[in-house]
């Protein structure tokens, strides 16, 4: 079976690409992956290098330091550009994952941190924007909408405990310590 490699275009047998076990963590997290079996190369290889480039890029990569240095630093850049974005998409997603439809912008959370002065809704600390986390007043997993009116800002530790008494009312989790003798 020939496929086409990436990078230097040329088809070669399926035997001059490592295999999917090799590449799996790698590839995974890439929007082409569309392969589940071990074993198997994802339907979509064209986005793949053949050893042979693979090994060379590695090499070159590890001969000059600062092309390391400079692709993270692009990174960086890209990612701090484009935080808004992301953080909208991370949200959009978690929210997506509880069948909840809805969406808090960057813009409204920044409105939402002003109106509560960059204090914890709950413990009324306060702390600077970056340790502020999104809340839900009534949780997603409980049919909570993903909007503006259902979201304030919390300290991590007021969102954790909440998680926690969340856990506790659905799983029935006993929070009271063990006497000696339960525990022996």
């Amino acid at each position: 079976m020939e496929i086409k490699c990436g990078k230097c275009d040329l088809f070669k047998d399926r035997s001059e690409f490592y295999t999917l076990h090799a590449r799996r963590r790698e590839a995974k997290y890439t929007r082409k992956w569309k392969g589940n079996v071990l074993g198997r190369l994802p339907r979509d290889y064209a986005t793949a290098w053949c050893k042979t480039c693979k090994k060379v890029y590695d090499r070159e990569r590890r001969k000059n330091p600062d092309v390391l240095a400079r692709e993270k630093a692009c990174h960086v850049k890209d990612y701090t550009a484009n935080y808004p974005k992301y953080w909208a998409q991370r949200q959009a997603a978690r929210a997506h994952k509880y069948g909840v439809i809805g969406l808090v912008s960057w813009e409204e959370w920044g409105a939402i941190l002003t109106a509560h002065d960059n204090k914890c809704h709950w413990c009324q600390r306060e702390l600077h924007v970056s340790f502020l986390t999104l809340d839900h007043v009534k949780p997603l997993s409980e049919g909570g909408a993903h909007d503006k009116t259902n979201v304030v800002p919390a300290c991590a530790n007021c969102n954790h405990v909440r998680l926690w008494e969340l856990k506790v009312k659905h799983h029935d989790i006993d929070r009271s310590p063990l006497s000696p003798t339960e525990v022996a």
